[in-house]
């Protein structure tokens, strides 16, 4: 299901969660609409995970029981972390980024403000 992304944009999130800790922080547009879909209506969500989820990772088909398998070892032809899609894939998330600039930027913000309550403060008494 588009968009896919490249392994790297959430790498970089891991990281500067562990760096930055914060509660949340939705990779890319996709992964924020569902969050505020499951805060609007939990229940919707899962009822459609239920039907489609499920359902497009299965066939009617059994597997043969000689089909290869990646328990032990990558498989033939694996392509790595970038997987098969890597010509579709999109290198960055704009709408990560631009959370991640929010954030940085919120602690300078909230400073600066409770400089300037000082400053009135202080010009009050």
């Amino acid at each position: 299901m588009p968009p896919i992304y490249q392994p790297e944009p959430f790498a970089a999130a891991v990281l500067h969660c562990c760096e930055h800790p914060i509660r949340e922080l939705p990779i890319g547009w996709g992964a924020q609409k569902a969050l505020w879909g499951q805060k609007i209506s939990p229940r919707a969500g899962d009822l459609m995970l239920r039907r489609m989820g499920w359902k497009s990772q299965h066939t009617a088909e059994p597997k043969p029981l000689d089909a290869p398998d990646n328990l032990f070892e990558p498989m033939p032809g694996d392509p790595g972390a970038h997987g098969r899609f890597d010509d579709r894939a999109r290198s960055s998330t704009i709408w990560t980024s631009l959370r991640l600039l929010r954030r940085l930027r919120m602690p300078a913000g909230s400073a600066e403000a409770r400089a300037a309550r000082g400053r009135r403060t202080a010009a009050l008494r």
